[in-house]
């Protein structure tokens, strides 16, 4: 039986005085919202984001995390230029939040190998203008790489701003940034760039202890 996420909507991460899992039913339409996009189900009871024009996400409502981890399998396409799918977290509202996201047209791309994971801060601090600013310090590749057209495994860890990324369950982190935003709490979604779709399944998320002022 999958817990229940309903008793955090009442209460702010700085309550919580020890660790607490949630597996959100991902299919459950009153726990989520989507913007610009049209979720359905996958052939493998996860969730699919399709196509469009723009970034959409779908939003976990009235969730708050700060500190803590998240997991979850993900699918994208080995579609050049048109696959960009990942997790946006510390969501302030619809064109402010921070994103980790994969490019899987570069897992074993020889010349693009380093541009396979990527960290932005929307709307300041895209990836265009962080590679241009910050070369090789907010991408990465993945050792070893994926196969692009088949699902890996994701988790983030976030510590007091300390940001680190582990695919397919590597013991070493392929990432590691400091957040960029001056906030250190918000919401979280999966989310899907320009073009592209992607699929999400086994949702897993731990917030850590705060302290309690």
């Amino acid at each position: 039986m999958k817990k229940a996420i309903v008793p955090l909507v009442f209460v702010t991460l700085a309550q919580v005085a020890f660790a607490q899992e949630f597996t959100p039913n991902l299919h459950d339409h009153n726990l989520w919202y989507v913007q610009n996009r049209e979720p359905s189900k996958s052939t493998t009871n996860g969730i699919e984001l399709n196509a469009g024009e723009g970034d959409g996400m779908m939003v976990l409502k009235d969730f708050d995390f700060q500190d803590g981890s998240i997991e979850l399998d993900v699918k994208g396409e080995d579609k050049q230029g048109a696959s960009f799918v990942g997790l946006a977290f510390n969501i302030q509202g619809e064109y402010e939040y921070e994103t980790l996201y994969f490019r899987p047209f570069n897992f074993q791309n020889e010349a693009r190998r380093t541009h396979a994971v990527q960290y932005t801060y929307n709307p300041d601090y895209t990836w265009d203008v962080l590679r241009e600013k910050y070369p090789g310090k907010y991408e990465n590749s993945l050792e070893p790489a994926p196969d692009p057209n088949d699902w890996f495994h994701l988790r983030i860890t976030k510590i007091s701003g300390k940001i680190s990324v582990y695919v397919n369950n590597q013991p070493d982190p392929c990432l590691v940034v400091s957040s960029l935003s001056e906030r250190d709490n918000g919401m979280i979604g999966l989310w899907v760039g320009n073009g592209s779709m992607g699929e999400f399944k086994n949702l897993k998320i731990v917030l850590q202890p705060t302290s309690v002022n």
